[in-house]
């Protein structure tokens, strides 16, 4: 239906931002990139077409190329509230935390309640080390969501990087009790156990993590590291 739509109206963008749309769920992503600059070429100040870019970009983990296709659309919708979500995630992702950081205490000032804009702020705190004031900001979305799988698994994450193996490994069972299928936080577990010397517990969890996400490298590769000590 897009790719006939976007013949009948050459002119208007929006079917070619369909267009992509479907050919993104197709894993096209290259046909996709190539339909939504036709559509920014037809609707240059439509936010759309920029914020589809920046996903393309982002999903071929070329960050600084997402960035600036989130700000334009920023630029042309200041209220793009996905757009800024994504810059947030792309910016944390090119590991820029103190520029995560500003825009998502921007972002806070007029969306205090925005869960993503927190997590992102939680993320770019713990990228720059700053660990305590990242599990205030997760205990902060926690407070009022306190079913929310992975804000459990990412605050257990920056316990461990802080050091807080016992309650790094509390926030991690949390998150496992509410979604048991999240690999990364059976890895986490792993690495928890690990340092712990609790070998057993962490070839469990190495093990479920790959039972998950069989193409896991990381837990592939612990495990055999754990085998190969116990030789």
């Amino acid at each position: 239906a897009f790719e006939r739509a976007s013949d009948l109206m050459p002119a208007d963008g929006r079917p070619h931002v369909g267009l992509g749309d479907a050919l993104l769920l197709q894993g096209r992503v290259e046909p996709a990139l190539a339909a939504y600059i036709r559509a920014r070429g037809f609707a240059p100040d439509d936010p759309r077409s920029a914020y589809a870019i920046g996903r393309v970009y982002a999903r071929k983990e070329q960050w600084s190329l997402a960035i600036a296709e989130f700000r334009a659309a920023i630029r042309l919708n200041p209220a793009f509230r996905d757009a800024r979500i994504s810059l947030l995630n792309a910016l944390n992702s090119r590991k820029s935390f103190l520029e995560a950081e500003r825009e998502a205490r921007a972002h806070l000032l007029v969306g205090p309640a925005d869960i993503d804009a927190r997590a992102s702020l939680a993320v770019a705190l713990d990228g720059l080390e700053r660990r305590a004031e990242a599990v205030k900001e997760y205990e902060a979305i926690l407070a009022s969501n306190p079913g929310v799988a992975i804000i459990w698994g990412n605050m257990g994450w920056t316990q461990y990087g802080a050091g807080e193996y016992e309650a790094a490994i509390k926030s991690s069972r949390k998150a496992l009790e509410i979604d048991p299928t999240l690999a990364y936080v059976r890895f986490n577990l792993g690495l928890i156990y690990s340092k712990q010397k609790r070998v057993d517990e962490a070839v469990k969890s190495y093990q479920k993590a790959i039972e998950l996400r069989p193409d896991y490298v990381r837990a592939l590769m612990n495990l055999a590291e754990i085998y190969n000590d116990a030789k």
